[in-house]
C-alpha cells in the first residue's frame, strides 16, 4: 500500500507503479491509533476467510489502507480495502 507521500519529490504510488520502490524502500512513521475494533466479520479460517469490517479512530496522518495491510502482515496474512468512510475530521462528524 503506497501513499501520496513524497520520495525524492515524487509521490510513492507514482514510484511503486514504475517498479522503482518496493514496500521494504518506505519508512516507518509513528502513528497513533486511538481505537480499533472489528464490528462485522465473515471469516471463515478453512477458506482463508471473507471480510471484516473495522472502526477506527486514529490521529493525523495515518493511512488507513497501509494499517490495515500492516494489520493482515501481523497475522501472515494478506488484505485490501474495498471502502473507506469517513465519519469524523476534526470537530465535523458525518451526521450532522
Amino acid at each position: 500500500a503506497f501513499s501520496a507521500l513524497r520520495r525524492n519529490g515524487t509521490r510513492a504510488y507514482e514510484l511503486a507503479r514504475k517498479g522503482e520502490l518496493a514496500d521494504a524502500d518506505m519508512e516507518y512513521r509513528e502513528v497513533h491509533v486511538y481505537a480499533l475494533e472489528v464490528t462485522s466479520c465473515e471469516c471463515a479460517p478453512d477458506d482463508g476467510g471473507k471480510y471484516a469490517e473495522l472502526e477506527a479512530e486514529v490521529g493525523g496522518g495515518t493511512y488507513i489502507r497501509t494499517l490495515i495491510v500492516d494489520l493482515a502482515r501481523a497475522v501472515s496474512s494478506a488484505a485490501h480495502m474495498t471502502m473507506l468512510e469517513r465519519v469524523k475530521q476534526g470537530p465535523f462528524r458525518l451526521d450532522d
